[in-house]
């Protein structure tokens, strides 16, 4: 992000993208450094849908917005 406030006071063309779930696609290494990731919106309801056995006990609520908090 700081990287687009510099050149944004440059001048340059400065361009953000989310691509919708593709963090979740990647695969992460099983040795060194862990990951917390933090699922919030309709992909919470997806996977409480899908598993409430194992998603549901981990929802927490940031206002009124399901969150769920993930370590890989």
């Amino acid at each position: 992000l700081i990287t687009g406030v510099v050149e944004a006071k440059q001048n340059r063309d400065v361009m953000t993208l989310d691509i919708p779930n593709a963090f979740v696609q990647t695969s992460v290494p099983q040795d060194g450094d862990k990951i917390v990731m933090k699922i919030r919106g309709t992909l919470v309801d997806i996977l409480c849908a899908i598993c409430p056995e194992v998603y549901e006990p981990y929802v927490t609520y940031e206002g009124k917005h399901k969150v769920l908090y993930v370590l890989m």
